[in-house]
């Protein structure tokens, strides 16, 4: 049980806060005053974990002299949480200067689930006091000040900058655990900061967090390539940046991580799987020869692998399939990371036993979700006999094709739902079907049937968005899923596939002619559900 002592001028607001904790196994003591809780404090400081304070709205000042009373007088060097009327940056300076760890509006006293969990999070990081050390690089003062402030609170060392030229110079210095950057900063920007960080032995492994408002899909992507392991949004609330680095970084105590190989030569794209794949309890490895793998997979159950395929060459492929299947262990799942646009080689690694792939560039939300399926059906896939049956059980992409299946789809609209709800980022689809197919396979044949839709896939690849995805949803109906995309830009990337797919002409033996023709049609996301946007796409085919 934590032991807190709670102040504040309001007997009422006393009286429902320890209400509310002690059916939380925290016992509150509640004073109107210092000069009140004197006696208490006398004899039982040494056994509290927490201080909580409220600000008087009609003598604000009170409360800072109570906090450096328990500071000085009673020498605890506690949490101290402050609740006030008006969370401002004058607030977060005073606050500082008086040696408080947080600052909350009072509203958080009506969600107590929030209060308690920051309550739990400043007990756990002051009893395990480490030293990690932040950089922060930022051109707004107000927003440094705001991240020092809660991260300090939290016993981190914080540095910062003003411009990314002198952060990058401190970056050298003090090496820091990780870096918070701006993106938009005159003169170096985010992305020139990030680059000079990662081309430089000194720094390049150092994880970077872009601090910005609501990043755009155009915007996730580049950072990606650039080297940015993740964005954190400038609009969450007091506390989140301290609880977000604590979870993802420095604290796995009791969180039990499934072991992933990443078999590849590029550090900047380990770093930021490395990063995504940590969320989800993935621990991730690199291994960039085939004897550190093999010293590894020996030692370790491996649950997947995560194949870096460079210029095509499947050689380092090949090398590593032999001496995965040389090792006797159970069914390991490996995941190629391919360029775009590149189906013959998806289908050709798809044949040689590979079980997904996944191409760059690609969303983080698409990553977790691509390697969590894959590691969901591992110990399934330890039981089954087949390789055909494995394979079946946990492709995603239509062997005919290349394109994603209907059952990603099912499975990723949940991922794109989930992230319009969360960042307010919108999605269309478009819909595509093939004019008189069965005409097609009954006077040309399966066979060129079948070559007829792998040219219209590799058409639709080409000529989309970089982060477009093509699925194939039965037969000769397929679906383009666009994120970020309103109706202009759906109605661009449509006219775009429609003048670059040319005139697909069939002509069989006894010199029948059919030109290919394909209806299009398109669906924007309007805060449906699941089920009803399936039902939406099914009468699209209809």
């Amino acid at each position: 049980m934590q032991n807190v002592i709670f102040l504040s001028s309001n007997k009422f607001i006393i009286k429902a806060v320890s209400n509310k904790l002690v059916n939380e196994n925290i016992f509150v003591s509640g004073f109107t005053s210092i000069n009140e809780a004197d006696e208490f404090l006398d004899e039982y400081s040494s056994e509290l974990d927490i201080v909580l304070l409220q600000e008087d709205p009609e003598n604000p000042e009170k409360i800072y002299i109570t906090a450096k009373s328990i500071r000085n007088v009673w020498n605890l060097d506690i949490p101290i949480i402050l609740l006030t009327e008006n969370y401002n940056i004058n607030k977060i300076n005073k606050a500082s200067d008086y040696e408080i760890n947080l600052l909350f509006n009072n509203e958080i006293i009506n969600n107590h689930k929030r209060l308690i969990s920051f309550m739990n999070l400043l007990h756990k990081l002051y009893i395990n006091k480490k030293e990690n050390s932040v950089l922060i690089i930022d051109d707004s003062k107000i927003s440094r000040e705001k991240l020092k402030f809660e991260l300090k609170g939290g016993y981190y060392e914080v540095h910062e900058a003003k411009n990314g030229v002198i952060g990058i110079e401190l970056a050298k210095k003090y090496k820091p655990d990780f870096i918070i950057l701006d993106i938009e900063m005159p003169g170096f920007d985010g992305f020139e900061t990030t680059k000079s960080l990662k081309e430089n032995a000194e720094t390049s492994h150092i994880p970077v967090i872009f601090y910005a408002n609501k990043p755009s899909a155009k915007m996730k992507l580049k950072a990606s390539e650039a080297g940015v392991v993740d964005f954190f949004n400038k609009q969450n609330r007091p506390g989140e940046m301290l609880k977000y680095i604590d979870e993802l970084y420095f604290y796995e105590k009791g969180r039990k991580f499934k072991k992933c190989i990443y078999y590849g030569f590029s550090e900047i794209k380990y770093q930021m799987i490395r990063h995504v794949l940590k969320k989800i309890d993935i621990e991730v490895q690199r291994k960039d020869s085939l004897d550190t793998a093999k010293n590894f997979m020996e030692n370790y159950d491996v649950d997947g692998i995560l194949l870096d395929i460079v210029n095509d060459n499947l050689k380092s492929y090949d090398e590593l399939m032999d001496m995965v299947n040389n090792i006797e262990r159970t069914y390991v799942p490996i995941i190629a990371i391919v360029g775009k646009g590149k189906t013959d080689l998806h289908l050709k690694l798809l044949k040689k036993g590979i079980t997904d792939y996944i191409t760059e560039p690609f969303f983080e939300e698409e990553l977790t979700l691509r390697v969590a399926l894959n590691f969901k059906y591992k110990e399934a896939l330890r039981r089954l006999k087949s390789k055909d049956e494995m394979l079946s059980l946990l492709s995603i992409i239509d062997s005919e094709t290349g394109a994603y299946n209907r059952n990603y789809l099912e499975d990723i609209l949940d991922s794109f739902i989930s992230r319009f709800d969360r960042e307010g980022i919108n999605f269309s689809l478009i819909t595509v079907i093939v004019d008189k197919y069965d005409y097609i396979v009954e006077n040309f044949g399966k066979s060129k049937a079948s070559e007829v839709l792998k040219k219209i896939t590799n058409k639709m690849i080409k000529f989309s968005r970089p982060t477009d995805m093509i699925f194939r949803y039965n037969n000769y109906k397929f679906l383009i899923l666009l994120e970020g995309a309103a109706y202009d830009e759906v109605d661009i990337v449509t006219n775009r596939i429609i003048n670059n797919m040319g005139d697909l002409v069939m002509r069989n033996e006894k010199e029948l002619y059919h030109k290919v023709n394909l209806k299009y049609d398109y669906i924007t996301y309007e805060n449906q559900s699941k089920a009803e946007l399936l039902e939406e796409i099914e009468n699209q085919f209809k």
